[in-house]
């Protein structure tokens, strides 16, 4: 995995594939054309989504393999200390003697590190994922403004009632026959 985090742009590599964003760019949102925002949104948090996954799978694997390694190391410094080459004698070891022989090996050090880099990518990547869902949350509260502001606009409010005015008219002559009489009422006997 090769990674280039600089600011808010984002290039990764996972297994031959490049992956390119800007989380500046893609988090933004645009009040004058929220339609658009809101059809973009679901690709846009799948694509952080996906990007954090695969980042997640490789640290996983990552881990992995630091365990096997650490594995490996234990088995070899034990094997060294018990049986050394004459004419020394087999070492009694301790488990922390054993533990701070492996860390220390400059083969664990190095993986360790790039396991290290994997997890705070991983970790950055989450976060562009997590502002996607604040992002949604903002298109919802912004939606909800919109649809509330329209309805208490004075043209719309106007334009409404003439709509209703005139289909009101309309049913009026539909069930008439003309817009200049009332309705026909039927009487209600009572008793």
């Amino acid at each position: 995995m090769s990674n280039n985090f600089t600011g808010l742009e984002v290039r990764v590599e996972i297994e031959g594939i490049t992956y390119e964003a800007s989380l500046e760019e893609d988090i933004e949102i645009d009040g004058q054309d929220l339609d658009a925002e809101f059809l973009t949104q679901a690709r846009k948090f799948a694509w952080w989504a996906m990007v954090s996954e695969l980042a997640k799978d490789l640290m996983n694997r990552r881990k992995y393999e630091l365990d096997q390694l650490y594995a490996r190391l234990d088995h070899k410094v034990r094997m060294e200390a018990s049986c050394p080459p004459p004419p020394a004698k087999p070492i009694k070891l301790t488990e922390k003697m054993v533990e701070n022989s492996v860390i220390t090996s400059p083969e664990y050090k190095t993986a360790y590190e790039s396991y290290l880099e994997i997890k705070k990518y991983h970790g950055m990547l989450s976060v562009g994922r997590e502002a996607f869902v604040q992002r949604k949350e903002m298109l919802i509260s912004l939606g909800a403004n919109y649809r509330a502001e329209g309805s208490a606009d004075p043209v719309l409010l106007q334009e409404r009632a003439k709509a209703k005015a005139a289909e009101v008219a309309r049913r009026r002559m539909q069930q008439t026959g003309s817009g200049t009489t009332a309705p026909k009422r039927t009487p209600v006997r009572k008793s």
